[in-house]
Order: C-alpha cells, then sequence, then structure tokens
C-alpha cells in the first residue's frame, strides 16, 4: 500500500520540515521567554531532525552513519522530551535514568546493526526504548500541568500517546509475526519491512510536526497566562498603592490610568481626569512638564520635584513627584508616584518661622536683660548712698530729715521691688511655673488696695483717683493673678497720666464680667496699639515724668487674662489717653 513512497525522500521532508519549526521555536524562545526545559524540548526536535540527513545518505555514507549513528541521534532527541517536560512543569528531570535507557539501547543497536545484523532485534531495542521515553512523556502530560496549560498539555499528551502506541502496536506485531531471514545491512526493505519502515517515518513526521505546535502553544499560552497574571498583580498594586500613582503618555502627556489615591488628591473621578493631560488639570505648569520630560528622558527618572496644588475644594497642596519612563509595546509612558508633602512643608515652614522668632526674642531678651540691669542700678545705688549718708551723718540729721531719707529709701525700695516682681511674673509665666487656683473675689477692695499702695505716685502727680467698682461685685479668679492683672494695669495708667489728670476704674457689661481702667494721659498710636498684648513683643515707653517702662506689665495682664479664659483689650488715641477692658469670668459663669 505504501510501495509507492519513497522513505528517503519522506525523511529530507522530515529532516527539513522539522528544522525549519524547531528553529523557529527556539527563536520564539529566545525572544520572549525562555523557561527552565523549553530549550531541552526544541533541541529534542532539532537533534532527530538532524539525524534524518544521515538516514537519506543511506548507501552514500558508511552504514555506521546511515543506521548506528541515524537510530542513536534519534534517541538522545527523544530522551530530550521527557527531561524538557519534567523541568517546564517543574518536576526532577531523572537524569540517570534516561541516561540508562540510551545507553542501553545504543549499545544493542549497534550489536544488532554492525556486529550481527537482526531487524527484528534492533527495532525491538528502538520500539522499547521510544514505548518508555513516549509513554513517560505522555504520563506527565495527563497528570501534571500548570496553571491555564491543563487544554494544551493534554493535547500534546495525545501526541505522545499516539506515539507510544503506534510503537505498542508494532512492537505487538513483530512479536506475533515471524520475519524471514533479512540482512538489512545488504539488502534494500521490502514488503512488509518496507511498510513498517515507510509507516515509522511518516508517524515521526506528523507527530514532530504536531509536538513542535504543542511546544510553541505551551510556551505562548504560559506566556499569555502570565502576562494576564502580571496584569492583575500590576492592577492591584497600581490601585492599592498608598500613595497617588498616574500613568501618561509621554508624547502628548495625556493621562492614560490613575489609581485612588489619585483621585482623592485631585478630588475628582476617572471620567473627568483620563484623557486629560496634567496642565489640563491645573497640577503642573507646562514650563514645569517640559523639566519633568527633559530630565527623564537624560536621566530617565526625576525625583523630588515640588508641586503646588490648588484642589478642587480650594485646598493647598504641596506634593513631591516622582517620575520613572516605562516602554510599553513601542510606546513611551510616565509612571508618576505623588507625596503629599503638604504637612512637612508646613511643618518646615513653622520651624523656619520658629527658629526666626526665637532670634528675635533672644535678641530682645538680651536687650532688655542689659536694660534691666542698669535700671535696677539706679534704685540699688540710690539706697546704697543713702544708707551710707545716715550712717556717716547720723548725728547731725534731725528726726525729718532721717525721715525724708527713709521716705527716698522706700520709693526706691518700692520701684526695684515692682520691677522685679513684674520680671518675676513674666518668666514663671514663660516657664509655665504659675499655679492656678481661682477663688471667688471682690475687685473693689483690691483696687483700693492699690490705690492705697501707689498713693504718693497719685498724689505726686495730683491724679483724681475714682474707683466706680460695685462693692458687692465679685469675680472668680486666681488671687495672685488678679491682683498682679489690676496693679499693672493701674500702674500703667498712673504712668501714663499728666498732672492733675484723672483715671477712673469701673464695670460694665450684663453680667459685670467687664472691668475697664481710663486714664487721660498721652495714650497711644494705632500703631503703638497693634504692638501690645503679642507674644514676645513688648512696648517700652517713658511715662509722663521720666518712669521707665520695659512692656512687662502689660505682657502679664495679657497672659493672666488668657489663662482665665478671658480677654483684653485697648481703645487708644494719641494725646487723649487710653482705656484698657478685661473680661475675666464671675461666679455665675
Amino acid at each position: 500500500m505504501l510501495d509507492f513512497l519513497d522513505i528517503r525522500t519522506i525523511a529530507f521532508i522530515y529532516f527539513f520540515l522539522s528544522t525549519l519549526l524547531s528553529v523557529l521555536y527556539l527563536l520564539l524562545c529566545a525572544g520572549r521567554r525562555s523557561y527552565p526545559g523549553s530549550f531541552a524540548l526544541g533541541m529534542s526536535i532539532f537533534i532527530i531532525s538532524q539525524s534524518f540527513i544521515l538516514f537519506t545518505l543511506q548507501k552514500v555514507i558508511p552504514d555506521f552513519f546511515s543506521i548506528f549513528l541515524f537510530n542513536t541521534f534519534t534517541l538522545a532527541g527523544v530522551s530530550l522530551t521527557p527531561i524538557g517536560f519534567r523541568l517546564f512543569l517543574g518536576l526532577p528531570p531523572r537524569y540517570g535514568y534516561y541516561a540508562l535507557i540510551l545507553t542501553a539501547a545504543s549499545a544493542s543497536i549497534f550489536y544488532f546493526s554492525m556486529i550481527n545484523p537482526i531487524y527484528l532485534f534492533r527495532n525491538f531495542t528502538l520500539d522499547i526504548a521510544y514505548i518508555l521515553l513516549c509513554g513517560e512523556t505522555c504520563y506527565i502530560l495527563f497528570t501534571v500541568y500548570l496553571k491555564n496549560l491543563k487544554l494544551v498539555s493534554r493535547v500534546t499528551g495525545t501526541v505522545y500517546l499516539f506515539i507510544t502506541s503506534f510503537f505498542l502496536i508494532r512492537f505487538s506485531y513483530f512479536l506475533s509475526v515471524k520475519f524471514p531471514e533479512f540482512n538489512y545491512m545488504a539488502d534494500a526493505p521490502a514488503g512488509e519491512f518496507k511498510f513498517f519502515a515507510v509507516s515509522t517515518m511518516l508517524v515521526a513526521l506528523v507527530s514532530s510536526v504536531g509536538a513542535i505546535f504543542c511546544f510553541m502553544a505551551m510556551v505562548i499560552t504560559r506566556l499569555a497566562g502570565e502576562s494576564r497574571e502580571n496584569e492583575k498583580k500590576f492592577g492591584a498594586l497600581f490601585e492599592h498603592a498608598p500613595y497617588p500613582v498616574a500613568l501618561s503618555d509621554v508624547s502628548n502627556g495625556r493621562i492614560i490610568d490613575v489609581n485612588n489615591k489619585c483621585l482623592e488628591i485631585f478630588e475628582s473621578d476617572k471620567k473627568n481626569v483620563i484623557g486629560k493631560t496634567s496642565i489640563e488639570l491645573g497640577i503642573i505648569t507646562p514650563a514645569q512638564r517640559e523639566e519633568i520630560v527633559r530630565t527623564v528622558a537624560n536621566e530617565k527618572f526625576i525625583s523630588d520635584f515640588e508641586i503646588e496644588f490648588i484642589t478642587r475644594s480650594g485646598n493647598a497642596l504641596n506634593l513631591l513627584l516622582y517620575s520613572c519612563m516605562v516602554e510599553i509595546s513601542g510606546t513611551s509612558f510616565l509612571i508618576s508616584a505623588f507625596i503629599d508633602n503638604t504637612l512637612r512643608f508646613r511643618y518646615e515652614k513653622e520651624i523656619l518661622y520658629s527658629k526666626r522668632l526665637l532670634g528675635e526674642i533672644n535678641a530682645q531678651k538680651d536687650s532688655l536683660l542689659g536694660v534691666i540691669a542698669h535700671d535696677l542700678l539706679g534704685p540699688f545705688s540710690a539706697v546704697k548712698e543713702m544708707n551710707k549718708l545716715l550712717i556717716n551723718q547720723y548725728d547731725d540729721f534731725g528726726p525729718a530729715e532721717i525721715k525724708s531719707s527713709l521716705e527716698q529709701m522706700n520709693s526706691s525700695h518700692d520701684k526695684a521691688y515692682a520691677l522685679l516682681e513684674n520680671l518675676l511674673n513674666w518668666s514663671r509665666a514663660a516657664a509655665d511655673k504659675i499655679v492656678f487656683k481661682p477663688v471667688e473675689l471682690r475687685p473693689f477692695q483690691i483696687v483700693e488696695n492699690i490705690k492705697e499702695h501707689e498713693k504718693d505716685r497719685i498724689i505726686s502727680k495730683k491724679i483724681k483717683f475714682l474707683n466706680r467698682l460695685e462693692d458687692n461685685l465679685a469675680f472668680y479668679c486666681d488671687e495672685n493673678m488678679f491682683y498682679s492683672i489690676l496693679r499693672n494695669l493701674i500702674v500703667n495708667a498712673i504712668k501714663y497720666s499728666r498732672e492733675s489728670g484723672e483715671i477712673v476704674v469701673g464695670s460694665r457689661d450684663e453680667n459685670n464680667s467687664i472691668i475697664w481702667i481710663k486714664d487721660e494721659g498721652i495714650g497711644m498710636s494705632e500703631e503703638e496699639a497693634c504692638k501690645l498684648f503679642k507674644p514676645g513683643k513688648f512696648l517700652s515707653r517713658e511715662g509722663t515724668y521720666g518712669e521707665k517702662s520695659f512692656g512687662f506689665g502689660l505682657a502679664i495682664v495679657y497672659d493672666f487674662v488668657t489663662r482665665h479664659g478671658g480677654s483684653v483689650r485697648v481703645e487708644s488715641a494719641k494725646d487723649k489717653g487710653s482705656t484698657f477692658f478685661v473680661t475675666l469670668p464671675n461666679r455665675k459663669s
């Protein structure tokens, strides 16, 4: 039935077709990705195809090459098939087992081809070797497969099941039929011998072509599966990244995709973001985009690029941009990640401001310490001189002179004491070491006590002092702080009052929670008034009789009033006097 077919022609067709397909397969693996075992699978078909050129040269080259080496190389190629599939599927390759089969089969083929040529026994050897190798390959492909490769693995297993079945049939037939004496080395095959030779060649041709296409399908399917898996992983990573991430086309700047964090930053949805440029969205300026693209083109990435962005709701954000260029299917894209640097930027500005303010306060402190030391020296020097004068001339002084000297010493002492007391209160307030103990207090009597204490100053300036507070008016305040608040404001009013001026202390508000102290003194400008009651700021001015002032008193007033949850403000005009309003909690509140 197959007499019209020439065995050598089939062998040459096999050589040409299998060589071409195996080379294409190897190029596919090299160009895409080489999985473990994929090279061994390609080389198995390539080695078999190269051995067939030896068979086509039968009777032209020595029989050792055309018979023995042809069959040995063919077996070697077939041995690589289960090795390749084991590696491809992650199984141990069992090199020793396949080497044993190849060695035993090669020795048998050499003996029954070159030493004692017996066609039947040589084919028994080949059939057994092919059944073992192809049968195991079939078993592997039907029982072990990777994710997404189940169908293609079973199709490939079917090819090797067909090969195994053919050699089982051929082996069984050779066992059941008695062949006549036949020297394969001397005679050309004919009849049944030619039938099996031709059918074997045809099976080899069809199965090799099918196997190559199955190898390609397995590699491509695995690549496609991994590509889908990688897309899922990238998509999950992209969407759930803790930072805003965007993908844009380098050529036109249009945004291809953004993750959820990015949409939160933009305060928008994908419909209003994708397809637009970062310039259209107001994220960057054209100049910034040009700089980003130029930097990424030269260095492949850009980092710590600062962007100031105003959201739809009007929030000002300070963002740090990190971008790198990637190429997908020949198109260049920018993957950009944003880090919200707003809080850090704000803290850095606050730190710089605090540092500058601290420098100003330290400079002010150094200046104040020098002035305070100079002004404390005056009263203490006066006390020292008066004390020295009394000691040296005590016997020459009468009672009136002694009293006058003591009064001067007391006045100097009071000035120094008041300055030191304010300085101590200011430093304790700054260090937050003042204990707050609110109790019910009646300001009328406290004002009377302060008036009595400052009687000499009031008399010396001929000031009319009016206490219009109600006797039953009460506040709920810390006693020491409340006294310090009123004393500093009253002393301040006396200091800046002109001779024969008037000072009035009163209260207002339906809950009687406001005390005001009004004077008819020199007042202050609006610019000077704005400097009052600011942390670290002191308004230093001389009084109407040249009294020194460092601004500690009003700083203490502001701090103590604030600690009570109250407020203090001033109404003043140059040369028209000032009125200070202090709001403090009373018993009802």
